[in-house]
């Protein structure tokens, strides 16, 4: 065997060195690598990416106002937003602060108002959101005249078709795609609060026909296709109930969270009602609140200030209702209970 020089030794113990290092130098560098291949690979169908862009309308007196956004994507985007009229602002009637909001365009949203409350001031706070868990169907609605309203007895829900309307989904995004909406995967985000007015001049305080409840119905569940029912109340002490256009998104999550929705009952009687939280067979189930949020609408037939109700996640497994007032007639909220996936 031919034995190795000191020099050749000594190049293979410097090139073994020089080579070990930049492997351990470059250890970093190969990891992330990996990583980003893995990811591409195998993604984690649970993340989805979620932007939200806010703001704050103050002292607006024009039936209509506009905002500049970001841009977003109108297929993956709603409006959440609520309003008040401005401080001191004490000379107009409810229903002149009544807005709706829509996109204008994808840099653009749009509040309206019915045109009587050109002169009233009112502050809006506002939130969209756009997120790559969501499939968004968008909607507009319009009740005529004493169209389509519900006047049922107290706890009267036997028939849940009855003098409501319902609206057919097309089933695709604004950008035509196609969405299938499914239970416990699907809610509604009204985009009004209202445009929908219900007042007469002598008397100001006619304001429940623009509350509205909005119930998916499901294919799936043996309806003819995916719908949306609607349901306001007639105007107490009847008369004429006014004209409204709904406004709003309907929403199929991607993810792995998950939507409970039902309805409650408050009685006349009473400041609070709770309502358990089920799925779409019906069993009671318990939500992680410090990831669970809630959207509701709510029915009353009497148009006391009063009416206005709050609501809330009480419990793992309760939402829960309350009011000022009791005397203001017997009320429905509809709700969704949207519990974030991992």
């Amino acid at each position: 065997m031919r034995n190795e020089s000191a020099k050749s030794r000594k190049l293979k113990v410097d090139l073994a060195e020089r080579f070990g290092f930049r492997m351990l130098f470059n250890i970093p560098a190969i990891f992330i690598l990996l990583l980003l291949i893995a990811l591409l690979a195998f993604p984690n169908p649970a993340f989805a990416r979620t932007k939200i862009q806010s703001g704050y309308e103050t002292n607006i007196s024009a039936t209509s106002h506009t905002v500049n956004i970001e841009q977003v994507d109108l297929d993956k985007s709603v409006i959440i937003f609520t309003w008040a009229p401005r401080i001191g602002d004490t000379f107009h009637l409810p229903d002149q602060h009544c807005w709706s909001a829509k996109f204008n365009s994808s840099t653009q949203i749009l509040f309206n108002r019915v045109s009587g409350g050109t002169s009233a001031e009112s502050n809006i706070s506002w939130f969209v959101v756009e997120s790559d868990a969501f499939q968004v169907e968008y909607f507009e609605h319009t009740f005529g005249t004493d169209e389509t309203t519900y006047d049922p007895q107290p706890g009267d829900w036997s028939d849940p078709d009855a003098s409501c309307g319902a609206y057919p989904l097309t089933n695709l995004t604004p950008n035509n795609n196609a969405v299938d909406f499914e239970p416990g995967k699907s809610f509604v985000v009204m985009g009004f609060k209202g445009n929908a007015t219900n007042y007469d001049n002598s008397t100001a305080n006619y304001i429940n026909a623009m509350y509205f409840s909005a119930e998916f119905q499901y294919d799936e569940k043996g309806y003819s296709q995916d719908q949306i029912v609607f349901r306001r109340m007639r105007r107490e002490g009847g008369g004429t109930t006014s004209p409204a256009t709904l406004w709003g998104w309907a929403v199929r999550l991607r993810d792995d969270s998950i939507v409970y929705q039902g309805r409650s009952t408050m009685p006349d009687d009473g400041y609070l009602c709770t309502n358990l939280i089920k799925d779409s067979d019906g069993q009671t189930v318990g939500v992680d609140r410090s990831k669970a949020w809630m959207l509701f609408g709510m029915l009353n037939p009497i148009s006391a200030l009063g009416t206005e109700v709050r609501g809330s996640i009480v419990s793992d497994a309760q939402v829960g209702f309350n009011r000022r007032e009791v005397g203001v007639g017997d009320q429905w909220p509809y709700w969704y209970v949207i519990e974030q996936g991992t």
